[in-house]
Order: C-alpha cells, then structure tokens, then sequence
C-alpha cells in the first residue's frame, strides 16, 4: 500500500505543484527595500495592572487622563467598552440594560499614518501606510525607535512604579501578486502542505497560524499567513498578507529594567526581520526592490 500523493502549495488556478526554492544565501537582517511590503507595524508594551485597593484606597485618574502625549498628536479619541446586563426568570427576560465605560484613548497625528494607544496597564504605539501613501517613505525602525521611546518615557511619568511585563513587535504585510498563472511556491517559503486527495481542484484561499517556540524561553513568536487584504488591492491580483508578532514577557522573576527596553525592542525587531526574510523568496525580494510591486 503506498502513501497517498503529496502536493506542496497547490492553489487552485493560482498555483502549481512546485518545490520552494532556498535562498538562505541571500537573506540577511537589516535589508532596505525601495517598495517594502508593510502595511502596518505596532509595538506593545504593557505594564503589571494595578492591583485593586480597599476602600480606603485613594481613587486615581485614569492613565489616560494624566497622559501627556508628545507634539504631533493633536487628535485624540475615547474607547468603550459596552456591556448587555440581562435579568430573566425563566424564559422570560424581566430586564435589560447596557452599561458602558471608558478602557483606552487614541491620539493620532493629522494625517493619521501614526497613533498612540493608552490604557490602564497599555500604550501601543502603531504607524501604518497611509491612504494611497508611498511605501517608499515607509521610516526605518532607526527612525520611528526615539518616538516609541519617547511615547513610553511619557507613559512611564503615569505608572513609575509598575513593572513591564510584555514589550511585543508586530508587522502585517500585504503582496498583491497578478493571478496569471501564479505560483504562490515562487513567492514564499512557508506555505499550507495539501493533498491532492482533500483537494484535487486545489485552494483558493487558506489561513496558516503558526506558533514558532524560540531559543530563547523569554521570546514568542506568530506568524499568520493567508489570502485576505489589510486594504483594497486591484481586482487582478491575489492578496496574500503576512502577520509576524514577536514578544517577550516577563515576570517579577525575571523582570525587566527599563534601561533594557531599547536593546529588547531592537532584538525583536531583529526577529521579527528574520522570521520574514526566512519566509520570503528572492522573487519577492525583487517586487520590493522595484518601483512597483
């Protein structure tokens, strides 16, 4: 009795069957594209939430509240958090009402490519392409690392005595690549593994998770790959985005000083372009060295 027949990376009419090509000589950290991929790239970073005092406690204004945001960010809106409370006696519902509360606050710069997030135990720091902006002008980390930092200095002024237990680095790609005879196998070399048993017409869209353990027990790492758009794309081409999240967490174990956060911030980014240069193929190197991709 002999194995059922294999397919790697068969897509319906958008693939065929092929072996992915190495490029392992190629790849190194830090490459510079004219047309980068990046849709968007969020740090996380988050503290131990404040534990609940007894009534003699003093109540404190939210973070949010006592917040103070760096220049640029002259936009700023609240985020709630709705809740449906339902009294019944049986099947019958006797009650119901909604009660709402405040969890975070978004400012933003004019053009919105840039946001801060903060909540209690939070502040995300997000940048993403604007609308019909140039990737070309996308900022290198070098650039956008002392406006993290300065975001996090800010925040740090609100919760001085709260230890960081997450610092997270997180960037979706989008590749619209023309369907014509398309093989995704070309373009990546991490891809779903389908039988042609389940499938003999092929996929047409699939979702991929992974979770990639890593050396180092404090670092964690998802990658999520699947054919959907972070924003429109022309109508003849297939859209395959990439999600890389990588994080530390820490413990009062192994805590984190605050003179470390920039050296861990770099090391995640390190990772992160690792783990996307490990999934990509020179074919894709050359669309983002190109005007166009």
């Amino acid at each position: 009795m002999h194995e059922p027949a294999r397919q790697t990376s068969n897509f319906g009419k958008y693939c065929h069957p092929v072996t992915p090509r190495l490029d392992w000589q190629t790849m190194h950290e830090g490459r510079q594209y004219d047309n980068p991929s990046v849709e968007l790239a969020l740090v996380d970073l988050r503290v131990k939430p404040q534990p609940s005092g007894s009534s003699d406690t003093p109540v404190l204004p939210p973070v949010w509240d006592q917040f103070d945001p760096p220049e640029g960010y002259p936009v700023h809106a609240d985020e709630g958090q709705h809740e449906l409370m339902v009294e019944s006696a049986g099947p019958v519902i006797q009650r119901q009402a909604t009660t709402s509360r405040m969890v975070a606050r978004v400012w933003t710069s004019p053009d919105q490519p840039q946001s801060i997030r903060v909540s209690q135990d939070q502040l995300i720091y997000t940048r993403q392409r604007g609308e019909g902006g140039d990737r070309s002008n996308w900022p290198r980390w070098p650039q956008r690392r002392p406006e993290v930092l300065e975001a996090w200095r800010r925040f740090r002024k609100v919760v001085p005595d709260r230890p960081l237990t997450r610092v997270g680095l997180r960037y979706v790609n989008q590749f619209d690549l023309r369907n014509e005879n398309l093989v995704l196998a070309h373009y990546f070399r991490t891809l779903p593994d389908v039988s042609t048993d389940a499938a003999p017409n092929g996929v047409t869209q699939f979702m991929l998770r992974l979770e990639l353990p890593q050396p180092d027990d404090q670092a964690h790492c998802a990658l999520v790959m699947t054919t959907a758009q972070a924003r429109p794309a022309p109508s003849e081409t297939v859209s395959i985005v990439l999600d890389i999240d990588v994080y530390k967490e820490f413990t009062d174990e192994q805590p984190l000083a605050d003179s470390e956060l920039e050296s861990i911030l770099d090391e995640l980014r390190g990772l992160e372009n690792r783990i996307f240069e490990s999934t990509i193929t020179n074919d894709i190197r050359r669309l983002m060295s190109s005007s166009a991709q």
